[in-house]
């Protein structure tokens, strides 16, 4: 009788500390945790003029989580940086050295203020940010329920000889129908 009632003992304190695990606060869900995607732009070595090769420049484009509720605010962050060991020049000739898009609306980053420059010096390590809220604030709330599902958002930036690097970054917005 004895092993029954231990038996018995260890089942119900099993169960209260099952219980108790549940209760216990979780760490946030991905959901809450920064949703990114990175990119390089590869410099060539060069044997004529004796310049190095390597990763010339890293370029980042993140919104604050992945999901997002109808009518609330993404907020992008979008950072270029010089990974070289000497300092560089991006020059957009006539367009800004960086951007975002959305695919949604096809709004631009770069017409809304503060302007973005169409040039930039970066010494070695030196990033350069560029931020952006979205749905813009002179959209109302109603319209932008008719954003609702996958949004793609790109990233671009002038690299060196004025090459361009390109990011994509996918948040879901409102109710999301379909596989994700």
């Amino acid at each position: 009788m004895r092993k029954t009632s231990l038996w018995l003992l260890l089942a119900c304190l099993g169960l209260v500390l099952l219980l108790a695990a549940g209760c216990i606060p979780q760490p946030p869900s991905s959901n809450q945790s920064p949703n990114c995607n990175s990119g390089q732009e590869d410099r060539p070595d060069n044997s004529i003029t004796g310049q190095k090769g390597g990763t010339a420049t890293i370029g980042t484009i993140c919104s604050d989580k992945e999901r997002y509720q109808s009518g609330e605010t993404v907020h992008f962050t979008m950072t270029v940086k010089n990974a070289l060991d000497e300092p560089i020049v991006l020059d957009g000739g006539l367009s800004p050295v960086m951007d975002i898009e959305t695919e949604r609306d096809h709004n631009y980053r770069s017409n809304y203020p503060p302007p973005v420059p169409t040039r930039i010096e970066l010494q070695p390590g030196q990033i350069y940010t560029i931020t952006w809220d979205w749905p813009l604030p002179d959209v109302d709330v109603d319209k932008a329920k008719d954003y609702q599902g996958w949004v793609y958002v790109y990233g671009s930036w002038i690299g060196l000889d004025r090459m361009k690097g390109s990011l994509q970054l996918r948040v879901g917005y409102g109710p999301i129908v379909g596989p994700p």
